[in-house]
């Protein structure tokens, strides 16, 4: 994750892999609060460093910061595709079952 500013907005940038595809995120902050997230899907990490590169080249020359980066700690296997072991997590969110 990496993470730009200008003024007192604040540009995120998340890459990962799903299946065979690259996922790059881009979230801006506002300064009012407000949020706009826009995601681009890549081949390969290749195309995906090239987008990188000319991003980060565009974002210093239009008077964005570099703030930091954070390594990416989706290491293991996303969980949202995991098979889990019932069919319901959250079962109390079901409702009540009503006896006569």
């Amino acid at each position: 994750m990496w993470t730009f500013a200008k003024g007192g907005d604040e540009l995120t940038v998340e890459q990962w892999t799903e299946g065979g595809t690259v996922v790059v995120t881009l979230t801006r902050s506002y300064e009012n609060g407000a949020e706009t997230t826009q995601g681009y899907d890549f081949p390969n990490e290749q195309t995906a460093a090239h987008f990188h590169a000319n991003l980060d080249a565009s974002l210093l020359q239009f008077g964005w910061v570099f703030i930091g980066h954070l390594p990416n700690r989706r290491g293991r296997q996303d969980r949202r595709h995991l098979v889990r072991k019932g069919d319901r997590r959250r079962w109390w969110t079901d409702g009540g079952t009503f006896l006569e």
